[in-house]
């Protein structure tokens, strides 16, 4: 058994060895193949010369600038300011061209020769203010400026204008115009000076002061011209024309021709003072028997003028005597039966359409006004001259007598 055994290991260890396995070919491949259309495929360069009188340049354009130089070429503006924009240098370059362009159109606003709307800061400046007239001066004097700011309000001409006049205001405090005007908007809806005090730092509105001062200038501003519209009508002859008009009127008994309106509103030109209160009540914080709450009554007194004049009616005498009067003449006659009855109509279709559903839909067509034979007159706005307040009290018969007084005396 124990020669059987190791003539079998003899045997193993005389065999050859087992042969390793065949490597297989390696892959004849290309590490980067050629695209089967690359040779179709031709590759364009953008070559500029530069022609001196001694000498010419030629030069290769790079990647980022050869599509901008080719648009140029060939007068593709809108594609060559796309790819200039993309142009990281150019860019820059850009940006400080915009700010120096708008730079001199800044200077321009702020130069007073060249009468920029905001300079204009008298009472009867603003008093023509219009915002109309501001983005016409800023179209004339910085249109790139004016198109900036419209493109970021989004086409609000409104916004644009009022952003442009506070910028322009930071760089120069004297182109007041916008502010003296928004002045006017709060001190009417009755701002504390805090509130000016704090916008005036943004270059919105001006100091307080200023703002009151301005106000004060308004006002006699307004009282000016009531005295000149007071002199135009005595230097036209304003008795002598209604004198002569009541002789007009009363020399013949027989004649109804009335003076034409025209003529009335053109040589005798009218007023009415109208008076209304103002109530103010001031609280004190730490009340004393020196220091306490406060009632404030004052009067302001304003001139109107009247749209229709009435020097053709006579204040001393009837336009007939009473004595022959017909009193027929009082009563309503057919004509004034059926002009009631038309604005009965009217009255009626009013409160149909308001107070009915059913007749709702029809509240466009109805007459909301009657029109008359002033109508054209009476649509249009009063002219009226602020004269300022009195310190007094109306409901004191001793203060009203004063004012009365010194109403009469002006």
């Amino acid at each position: 058994m124990g020669r059987g055994v190791r003539g079998s290991n003899a045997a193993k260890r005389q065999r050859e060895p087992t042969p390793s396995k065949t490597p297989r070919a390696l892959k004849k491949t290309c590490p980067n193949p050629p695209s089967p259309c690359a040779s179709s495929v031709r590759k364009t360069t953008t070559q500029v010369a530069i022609k001196y009188p001694s000498q010419m340049l030629a030069r290769v354009c790079e990647s980022e600038e050869e599509p901008v130089v080719k648009c140029i070429v060939l007068k593709k503006w809108k594609e060559a300011a796309s790819h200039i924009l993309k142009h990281k240098l150019l860019q820059e370059e850009i940006k400080a061209g915009i700010i120096q362009f708008m730079q001199e159109e800044c200077e321009a606003l702020c130069l007073r020769k060249n009468d920029f709307i905001l300079w204009r800061s008298k009472p009867a400046d603003l008093k023509s203010f219009s915002f109309q007239g501001l983005r016409d001066d800023l179209h004339r004097l910085a249109p790139f400026l004016l198109a900036i700011f419209t493109c970021v309000s989004n086409e609000n001409h409104f916004a644009a204008c009022t952003a442009a006049a506070i910028a322009v205001r930071g760089r120069q405090p004297r182109l007041a115009a916008l502010s003296y005007y928004i002045n006017t908007i709060l001190q009417y809806g009755g701002a504390k000076k805090s509130v000016f005090n704090r916008l005036s730092r943004l270059s919105i509105t001006t100091s307080h002061d200023k703002a009151i001062k301005k106000q004060r200038e308004l006002a006699l501003d307004s009282r000016a011209e009531f005295q000149q519209f007071r002199g135009c009508s005595r230097d036209t002859g304003l008795l002598e024309a209604s004198q002569s008009l009541e002789d007009l009127h009363l020399s013949d008994e027989n004649s109804t021709t009335a003076p034409r309106e025209e003529d009335c509103c053109v040589a005798c030109p009218s007023y009415s003072i109208i008076m209304d209160n103002l109530d103010f009540f001031v609280h004190t914080h730490n009340q004393s028997t020196s220091r306490s709450n406060k009632s404030i009554h004052w009067i302001h007194h304003i001139a109107v003028r009247d749209r229709i004049p009435t020097h053709h009616i006579s204040n001393i005498k009837p336009t007939t005597d009473i004595q022959q009067y017909n009193l027929n003449l009082s009563l309503p006659w057919r004509n004034t039966q059926a002009s009631m009855r038309r604005e009965f109509i009217v009255l009626a279709t009013r409160m149909l359409t308001k107070h009915m559903d059913v007749f709702e839909s029809f509240g466009e067509t109805v007459v909301h006004h009657i029109p008359h034979l002033y109508s054209s007159q009476m649509s249009t706005l009063s002219t009226d001259f602020p004269l300022g307040p009195f310190f007094k009290d109306e409901n004191q018969k001793n203060d009203l007598a004063d004012v009365m007084r010194q109403i009469q005396q002006e």
